[in-house]
Order: structure tokens, then sequence, then C-alpha cells
């Protein structure tokens, strides 16, 4: 199973939790303010645990490519996180009717998306700054997914190998992945001159 696989499972997990948190509001078992609260903190979970996946990912990725044991490097999510979680779930919960089901409808796919997009944004920052930390990692190749879209392939450059330090570029609902270089090979540098035509 992929760590991708794992990201998946995971925002599953907390959308069900998510889901039931809505259901108990619509049936007024508790109120607006405690549902934005139990979201926010469901989501800041999950991509707390996101984040610890991507950590975890690079350290599996690290050991498999040297045959050395990597351990973590404890990255986290922003302190300001949970606040800004509770300002989307707000505002989700703001466009609800709760006797309406196309409405409730709309909000939990609205939920669900939010679930899915913050897991698998956490997960992807967090393997991205451990590739840029770790001593091991000395660049990356994309590691396209099955139907990656134009942008990506280009993005791809065929294989090109970024510095460590360099960041992935992602458009919303890629996953596209950094596949890691750990050999002592020169980094080609990315081509930044300008090519004037007649």
């Amino acid at each position: 199973m992929t760590y991708q696989d794992q990201s998946t499972e995971l925002a599953g997990t907390v959308t069900d939790q998510v889901l039931a948190a809505l259901a108990a509001y619509v049936a007024g078992q508790i109120a607006a303010d405690a549902l934005v609260a139990v979201v926010a903190a469901y989501l800041a979970a999950g991509t707390t645990g996101g984040a610890a996946l991507g950590d975890l990912a690079l350290a599996a990725a690290v050991t498999l490519s040297t045959g050395t044991p990597a351990a973590p490097l404890g990255i986290t999510r922003p302190a300001d996180h949970p606040e800004r979680l509770a300002r989307a779930t707000t505002a989700i919960l703001a466009d609800l009717t709760p006797d309406d089901e196309l409405s409730l409808s709309r909000a939990q796919m609205r939920y669900q998306r939010l679930v899915e997009a913050e897991i698998r944004q956490a997960v992807a920052d967090a393997y991205t700054e451990a590739v840029a930390t770790s001593e091991a990692v000395t660049g990356w190749t994309r590691g396209l997914e099955p139907d990656a879209c134009q942008l990506c392939r280009w993005w791809w450059r065929e294989g090109h190998v970024w510095p460590a330090d360099y960041p992935i570029q992602r458009h919303t609902g890629c996953d596209c992945s950094q596949l890691i270089v750990t050999t002592s090979e020169p980094i080609r540098q990315p081509n930044t001159t300008t090519r004037r035509t007649a």
C-alpha cells in the first residue's frame, strides 16, 4: 500500500467522522458552534496525521533507496491551522438549510471535498518539506499519476532531476509525487534562460 493509498484511507475515516457530526447537527443534537468546533478538530487531527504520514513516507523512501534505516524528521502542521479550518467549515455551514435534502447533500459533498483536499495537501506538503530537509536526498523527479494532465507532463520535463529544495509544482487535484534521488550524481539546474524569437 502506497502512502497515497493510506492518505485516501485517512481522508475516508475523517470524512465519516465529519459527516456523523453533521448528521448530529441536522438532528438537533449539537449546536452550530459545536459542529464547527468538532469538524475543525477532526480536520486538524486528520491533517496532523497526514503530515506525519508524509514524513514517514519520505523516511521509508530514503530507507528503501539507501538501504540504511532513516527516521522521520518530525514534520508538523502550522499552529494556526485549526482556526483556518474553523473558517472553512463555518462557510459551508452558512449555506446549509438542514431540512432541505439538496442543501444537505451539497453540504456533505463540500465537507467531503474539504477533508480530501486538506489531507492530500497536508501529506504532500510534509513530504515536500521532508525531501527538502533530508540530508540523504539530493534531488527528485516528478512521478506522474496514471492519468496525468498535459501541465503535469510538461512539469515532468522527461524525468528532469530537480534539486531537493526545489518545490514540486502542483494544481488542484494533482496526485503527482516526488520520486527521490539519493545518489551523488550531479543535479541539473532548471533552465532559466529566456529564448529569443526572431
